[in-house]
């Protein structure tokens, strides 16, 4: 399937594409984005991930915002049904979102599901940057831990220790 473009403005687009289409320049792109918040680095955000996915569910899909002839958001989605979806791996991803700097996915957050023709977008881990407010988008928020091991497990566990009275005890 061709990628499916929808020109909202002369200057804003988004394109539906499968996740094969995700490589060279676009892949690029994406990793570059996910260099903007440590959330991104989450294994749920490489497009190794995603590509996996589609292999065994012919339903993957991403969506790509570009705006200025430059993409700012990407969002990996699994059609359920006609305009259903739910993030790209489905209950087996704990960790997703839309793929992008804060102020991009804010400004763009309602215009990607219309424009890709999503009516429900079902999510259960939404990462939401801290300058956005998606909180009538859902019905609960929570907030939820991460191991961030970039500086190796040892770091990790010393920086644990170190704030947490409850891993000294129990090692």
């Amino acid at each position: 399937m061709p990628a499916r473009i929808i020109l909202v403005t002369p200057s804003y687009e988004v394109h539906v594409m499968e996740a094969q289409q995700l490589c060279g320049e676009r892949e690029q792109q994406w990793q570059a984005l996910r260099k903007f918040n440590t959330h991104f680095s989450s294994p749920y955000f490489d497009p190794s991930f995603i590509k996996a996915v589609a292999k065994v569910r012919d339903s993957v899909r991403i969506v790509m915002v570009v705006e200025d002839d430059r993409p700012v958001c990407f969002l990996p989605i699994q059609e359920n049904s006609k305009g259903r979806s739910v993030p790209a791996g489905g209950r087996l991803n704990d960790y997703h979102g839309v793929l992008g700097k804060p102020k991009d996915v804010a400004a763009h957050f309602k215009k990607i599901f219309k424009a890709a023709g999503v009516k429900s977008y079902a999510f259960h881990a939404l990462v939401v940057p801290e300058t956005e407010n998606l909180a009538s988008y859902s019905f609960r928020t929570i907030q939820i831990h991460h191991l961030d091991l970039s500086n190796s497990w040892q770091a990790y566990r010393k920086l644990v220790r170190k704030h947490s009275s409850t891993v000294k005890r129990q090692g």
